[in-house]
């Protein structure tokens, strides 16, 4: 449990400091990375092994970034938040009638 509210802090930190990761889920996560993964850990490895470092998924940030940026709307970015509303809908409609 206690790997989510470091990741939300984190994820926190780089949204204030980096503003371009508001509206990029992988900048946020190469931003997360070059911070926080071990020295030498290729970006591949720390994508697909992250478990291997203690580190947590790269669904696991995006789902944080979600959470700060209901928490603190300030660190969103409008534009990104309306494309992922409409993405978000456009795959609820496929789901309900596939």
């Amino acid at each position: 449990m206690r790997i989510f509210f470091d990741t939300e802090k984190r994820v926190k930190g780089i949204l204030e400091q980096v503003s371009a990761t508001r509206s990029d889920d992988w900048f946020l996560l190469v931003t997360y990375w070059h911070r926080y993964a071990p020295e030498g850990v290729s970006l591949m490895d720390f994508y697909r092994t992250p478990w291997k470092y203690k580190a947590p998924t790269h669904t696991c940030i995006e789902r944080c970034r979600r959470k700060v940026q209901e928490k603190y709307p300030e660190l969103k970015d409008e534009e990104a938040a309306k494309a992922r509303k409409e993405e978000r809908l456009k795959y609820e409609e496929y789901a309900i009638t596939s």
